[in-house]
């Protein structure tokens, strides 16, 4: 699979636990991997529903990594 096909499978499934994802698209940068602008003219629209949400207290950083 390329990673656009990834990256589409990724934010359909992201989508059917209810969250939206629109006019965005992860993208390598001088930081790693993060999220850009398809259209930079337009609006990114970014919902993460509350059922995927973890709370701040489950998460810490090991080594550079996020772990929940």
């Amino acid at each position: 699979m390329d990673p656009t096909e990834a990256w589409n499978a990724l934010v359909e499934e992201f989508r059917s636990f209810g969250g939206r994802a629109e006019n965005v698209i992860q993208r390598e940068g001088p930081l790693g991997l993060g999220l850009c602008p398809i259209d930079p003219c337009q609006p990114v629209d970014l919902m993460v529903p509350r059922s995927l949400l973890v709370p701040g207290n489950n998460v810490e950083l090991r080594n550079g990594a996020a772990v929940i």
